[in-house]
């Protein structure tokens, strides 16, 4: 009941301007921890260490702190009101790319930037009628040109916020594809940044198992890691994929 009234309100409560910034401010926070932490506790091995939670919990913190500013509240907000499911899904993927990018060694200032950019890479999905990214089953030609042209919409919703080019890039080119069929601009191999391509890697896998992601045959991880692995092997990055499995498996 409670999950139900945060889906329904969150949004409406952030975007209300009468309610001082420091209130909303401290219910996004609370609530955008609270899904974190539901991630760690349902979908993620028991026996991950505790330090690498409370790292990521730093850094969903401090990415948090830059988004309770008020421009970039406001920006969020108009995504939560828009569609709560996918600002919780991109919370899900900060955490799970986060989890494979540790594993380079960055500084925690890049690995911030890496953060906001998971955090912010659907936010051009606010211009995307609700109803088609609700929609169940495959898209029109029209439906599929109006979602693709989110990373551009996207990059464009966060031209106020002092964003570094590592975070812009995770907004414009998470669907571009290994083999270069992805959008919008057609990258390929190594044109494609490592941090997209860890995203990407987190971004599909966490599609593939939410109830409004794939199809639902589709729905367990070990399922769809082995989908992922024998369907996709030309289209994501197999190195940041083995990573993830690895934290996966609690390696």
């Amino acid at each position: 009941l409670y999950r139900e009234h945060r889906e329904l309100y969150l949004g409406r409560i952030l975007s209300d301007e009468t309610i001082p910034l420091p209130e909303r401010a401290r219910l996004f926070y609370a609530t955008s921890t609270e899904i974190v932490q539901e991630v760690f506790e349902r979908k993620l091995p028991r026996s991950l260490k505790r330090a690498t939670f409370d790292r990521i919990l730093a850094l969903v913190t401090e990415g948090i702190s830059f988004l309770t500013l008020e421009n970039s509240l406001k920006t969020v907000a108009s995504l939560v009101a828009h569609d709560y499911h996918t600002y919780s899904h991109s919370l899900h993927v900060f955490v799970y790319s986060q989890a494979i990018l540790q594993s380079y060694g960055f500084d925690e200032e890049s690995l911030v930037q890496f953060g906001l950019g998971a955090m912010l890479h659907d936010i051009g999905k606010t211009f995307v009628n609700p109803d088609i990214l609700a929609k169940p089953g495959a898209l029109s030609l029209e439906e599929r040109i109006e979602v693709n042209r989110h990373p551009v919409f996207g990059v464009g919703a966060c031209t106020l916020m002092p964003l570094s080019q590592d975070a812009i890039n995770c907004i414009l080119f998470h669907h571009e594809r290994m083999d270069g069929s992805g959008y919008p601009t057609g990258l390929s191999g190594d044109q494609i940044p490592p941090v997209v391509r860890a995203l990407a890697v987190a971004d599909t896998f966490d599609t593939l198992t939410s109830t409004r992601g794939g199809p639902p045959s589709a729905t367990s991880a070990f399922e769809v890691l082995n989908r992922m692995r024998s369907e996709m092997a030309s289209t994501l990055d197999m190195e940041m994929f083995r990573r993830f499995v690895l934290v996966l498996s609690g390696a």
